[in-house]
């Protein structure tokens, strides 16, 4: 598609500007083929300002060039050049939309042939600071920015500069090597620097792709943290909430380097000097040298015990909480201005996928309190390895299951260790049957799977059954755990509703790497909630 547009108003001034012009052309970026960079951008500020277009633009006297868009067709793309306006570089960005209490008389008329109801861009300054373009989401439904998603949009239009920044400096380099010979090159110019910058670049793209690639949300913020803290060379690097009303903080996940102890784990807020910070409670990256040198408090010791003696931290969302991206080191480090600019724009892209991760452990929450509501407590639903039961004593070796077999020499070693925890044979079956279903549903799903049969002196048999498939999928567990017969695939049992009625509990935990099925029988049945409940 054509990506080259006849601005509607070429008589502007500020389009002939001479300096701007010049500035435009220096920055070779006008009228170049698309680059995967500049996509990967417009798509993360679509998914980040919930819009279905976006798009980056560059405006010369006469026409706009679309250096990339996302979502947008050629009707819609000329509609946006019809209104399009050049700001000026005290506009750090400017929105209008349907409602008129949110429109101003100096920006630019909503267009009726692509039906444009909305319409919020970031200018793009070149490096003598000369707005030569535009990163701008639109919609045709009246639409408002929050605060969280304007702040994302201004990240990756700062992003959106730094890139255009590096092209320029790669094309003269580039020049430079015609001039010259190499090895002169070589030793004239930073490489170092190039090479950092360079290395940026590809993190932020790497990370947004695999922020965009729907994958578990817990699985994207794993990577984020793994890949930032290696390329900055850090000691740690992590997501924290902070829930300023309990004062607590909690770190989960996080990354860190060999020999080091993880920090996983809920602290309290305001026992750490920087976390009192006014500006950084109101929104703003925090960036710490030296902690000591903030504060000699005992809260200033314990972060230096911690590990966290010198620190940046990103705010993602805010409201009743607030997460931040951290990158931390347990020495003092003067924190350069790019590896700031790199970890909120890591931040920025990182939003969808914390929103979608507090979204998903929120419903995951209710759920689990809904069904064990509903199986009377015989369905627990974990969402983590700590919170499965602890194994008991093993009984007998554990056993592979595959479409070879196992499933009957797991049905026989059930058998045996009944006996000798002496259930009656009706408890029995009703285990036997149980597990053989959870064994099937791993061959069939995952197509092996592993369990182990284990026996306390109290009498209790628990069946632990593990395989590596994708997992139930969130939105199948209600129907996979309360109907009868439900399942994804073709199956020979009646899936997890059976396993309920058949055994005194039933922990369930599952993702995106696999599902864990614990299975819990005692010697005599447990007495009804109701009716304990009574006593």
């Amino acid at each position: 598609m054509n990506s080259l547009f006849r601005l509607a108003a070429p008589e502007w001034t500020l389009l002939k500007d001479k300096t701007r012009l010049e500035s435009l052309s220096a920055s070779g970026i006008f009228a170049t083929t698309p680059e995967s960079e500049f996509d990967d951008i417009v798509a993360l500020a679509a998914a980040s300002c919930q819009t279905p277009t976006a798009m980056i633009a560059f405006a010369d006297a006469e026409h706009l060039h679309f250096k990339g868009y996302f979502g947008a067709n050629k009707p819609l793309l000329e509609a946006v050049s019809q209104c399009f306006f050049v700001p000026t570089v005290q506009d750090k960005y400017f929105v209008w939309s349907a409602d008129p209490r949110r429109a101003a008389d100096s920006l630019p008329k909503k267009s009726e042939e692509a039906k444009i109801e909305f319409f919020a861009g970031v200018p793009l300054a070149s490096t003598d600071r000369q707005i030569i373009g535009i990163l701008c989401v639109t919609d045709i439904c009246p639409h408002n920015l929050t605060e969280n998603q304007l702040e994302a949009l201004l990240a990756l239009g700062r992003h959106t500069e730094r890139l255009l920044k590096l092209r320029h400096l790669v094309s003269d380099q580039a020049a430079l090597i015609n001039e010259r010979n190499s090895e002169i090159v070589i030793r004239t110019l930073s490489e170092s620097k190039l090479a950092s910058a360079l290395s940026r670049v590809s993190l932020i793209n790497d990370i947004g792709k695999t922020a965009r690639s729907g994958a578990d949300p817990a699985t994207i913020l794993k990577a984020t943290v793994t890949k930032l803290g290696k390329a900055l060379s850090a000691d740690r690097c992590y997501f924290v909430t902070y829930n300023p009303a309990e004062n607590t903080g909690t770190i989960a996940p996080d990354w860190h380097v060999d020999g080091i102890p993880s920090l996983v784990g809920e602290y309290r807020m305001f026992d750490f000097p920087y976390n009192t910070d006014e500006a950084f409670l109101s929104g703003q990256t925090s960036v710490v040298d030296d902690v000591l040198e903030v504060s000699s408090s005992p809260g200033a010791q314990k972060s230096v015990d911690l590990g966290l003696r010198a620190l940046i931290r990103a705010p993602i969302l805010q409201d009743r909480r607030m997460t931040a991206l951290g990158v931390g080191m347990a020495v003092p480090r003067k924190w350069t201005e790019e590896e700031v600019s790199l970890v909120e724009a890591i931040a920025a892209q990182a939003r969808a996928a914390v929103e979608t991760a507090m979204h998903t452990l929120h419903e995951r929450a209710l759920l689990r309190d809904v069904l064990a509501s509903v199986t009377e407590g015989k369905l627990i639903l974990a969402s983590s390895e700590s919170e499965l039961p602890i194994p008991l004593p093993p009984y007998g070796d554990s056993i592979i299951l595959n479409k070879e077999g196992g499933l009957g020499e797991l049905r026989e070693l059930i058998r045996a260790a009944s006996k000798t925890a002496e259930h009656d044979d009706l408890r029995t079956f009703d285990l036997m049957t149980a597990a053989s279903e959870a064994g099937m549903n791993a061959i069939v799903h995952a197509d092996k799977g592993t369990a182990v049969v284990s026996l306390d002196e109290f009498g209790t048999i628990q069946v632990r059954i593990e395989d590596n498939g994708a997992g139930i999928d969130f939105d199948d567990l209600p129907k996979a755990t309360l109907s009868r017969g439900y399942s994804t695939k073709e199956t020979l049992g009646h899936g997890l509703k059976m396993m309920i009625e058949t055994i005194d509990r039933l922990v369930l935990l599952t993702g995106p790497t696999g599902t864990t099925v614990v299975l819990e029988q005692e010697k005599l049945p447990p007495q009804p909630l109701w009716m304990v409940s009574q006593h």
